[in-house]
């Protein structure tokens, strides 16, 4: 496999945290069951995306979102919404996603949190460097995702993603809402609460 990957793009690769097997920067990639330690596809694919950036995405104001409880079992939690094309295209890139929902929780100061699922989707940022979490925030910016205010600061498109009170959701949604959860026949989430710093 990484006999066919180009120069430039092998050396990218060798420069970045493997998604597989989790080798850090520099390191060689876990060796398979032959014994030979070769370059993991994620980690040749992650560089490839790197190489050049995404286009600019309009997204529709009036799309479909999706929602997400900070705090599932407080009645004032406040919720991140996301509006359901980001979702859909941050699916494959983990990564950005975990940084365009840390970066949201940060701007509205929202750091504390025990809804597994907003865990889930942080977890990936445990396993990237300082230098791919920025390279996460170039690609969302070329995504339109996320704005550069000046040199330091960036501000998240709040049609992309946005932390609202729970309270401001129409109240026929919230009743709704509650009856899933209540109807839910699988098994409860855990719940830890946790701090993002």
């Amino acid at each position: 496999m990484s006999r066919a990957v180009p120069p430039a793009v092998r050396e990218r690769a060798r420069s970045r945290s493997c998604p597989q097997c989790r080798a850090k920067p520099g390191e060689k990639c876990a060796p398979d069951r032959a014994g030979r330690s070769q370059l993991h596809r994620g980690r040749i694919r992650d560089a490839q995306q790197a190489m050049e950036l995404p286009p600019y995405r309009i997204l529709p104001p009036d799309e479909d979102r999706i929602f997400m409880e900070l705090q599932p079992g407080e009645a004032d939690t406040l919720v991140a919404s996301w509006h359901k094309d980001v979702m859909d295209e941050l699916a494959p890139y983990p990564y950005e996603a975990a940084t365009l929902l840390r970066l949201a929780l940060l701007q509205a100061e929202a750091r504390t949190f025990d809804n597994f699922a907003v865990a889930l989707c942080l977890m990936p940022l445990e396993f990237i460097t300082r230098d791919e979490a920025v390279e996460a925030v170039e690609r969302l910016i070329a995504r339109g995702f996320v704005e550069r205010v000046d040199p330091t600061h960036v501000s998240v498109n709040a049609l992309a993603l946005d932390i609202i009170e729970r309270a401001v959701l129409p109240a026929q949604f919230r009743l709704e809402w509650n009856a899933a959860k209540a109807r839910w026949p699988g098994p409860t989430p855990p719940t830890v609460q946790l701090t993002l710093m």
